[in-house]
């Protein structure tokens, strides 16, 4: 047996390596499979708390990524206002030397301050234009950090709702089936029905079994006879009860029969 069994998995195996259109479809149709296993599962209170934890995982990782990126825009931001504003204290502080030099006539030195000044021009033109630049960044930045801090608590409270409701919705289930069964026969009360079933067919059985018993002829002749033994029991009787007292103590009986006492045993015990 464990030889066949190898023989086909290393058929199999050739054939998944000689064809690897095969080695396609059967990947498309597991794919399939576990499509339709997936499904099911998710539509279980665990599932759906599985899948909500996989799409919240997903949308945390985004929302962390989006804070890092506002942070790196706004600290770029901050960074570059504060060395804008270093450059304009030393811009008003060059200017004030170079007026200083320029009254005391010192040209040279005031020609040195006036270079300074035009490079701290310069930076700062060029920094406030990297403001003006990244500042609609910032702005954005800004947007998908907050869309993303909303979907993340409307995906947690949506998970925490769906996952209750379905459970509920499970309870009831199981309690309506409870009592579904409940209302349904057992199988020990539908054998009690087979068996008050079996007995009232076997009472009309017998009954008619009685009454074919009552009509046959041998029964009739054996009821007869019991009526003729009693008949000749209570004749009996009647001639001892007149021979002794004087009169019949047993009436005749309801089979019509009657019974006459001898006379000459009478007339003689009077006389």
């Amino acid at each position: 047996m464990g030889i066949v069994i190898g023989a086909v998995a290393v058929v199999f195996v050739l054939a998944l390596i000689i064809f690897p259109g095969v080695r396609g479809k059967l990947k498309v149709l597991v794919g399939g499979f576990l499509n339709i296993f997936v499904e099911d599962i998710a539509k279980t209170p665990e599932g759906a708390k599985a899948v909500f934890q996989q799409a919240i995982e997903e949308v945390q990782e985004r929302y962390n990524k989006a804070g890092d990126t506002l942070n790196r825009f706004v600290g770029e931001q901050s960074s570059v206002q504060k060395n804008l504003n270093k450059l304009y204290g030393e811009l008003k502080d060059v200017e004030s030397k170079c007026e200083s030099l320029v009254r005391s006539g010192n040209m040279a030195d005031a020609a040195i301050f006036s270079t300074r000044r035009e490079e701290i021009l310069f930076e700062i033109s060029q920094k406030e234009g990297y403001l003006r630049e990244i500042e609609p960044m910032v702005k954005e930045a800004q947007t998908v950090y907050e869309a993303y801090d909303k979907k993340l608590r409307e995906l947690k409270k949506q998970s925490r709702m769906t996952v209750e409701e379905m459970k509920l919705r499970g309870n009831m289930k199981d309690l309506l089936d409870d009592l579904d069964e409940l209302r349904r026969d057992s199988a020990t009360d539908k054998l009690l029905g087979s068996v008050r079933d079996g007995a009232e067919d076997l009472r009309k059985e017998v009954d008619g079994a009685i009454v074919v018993h009552a009509s046959r002829t041998t029964t009739k002749m054996s009821m007869a006879e019991k009526n003729a033994a009693k008949a000749q029991s209570d004749a009996y009787l009647q001639s001892l009860a007149t021979k002794y007292n004087g009169k019949p103590a047993i009436q005749a009986s309801r089979s019509g029969v009657t019974f006459d006492a001898p006379k000459s045993k009478v007339k003689e015990e009077r006389k």
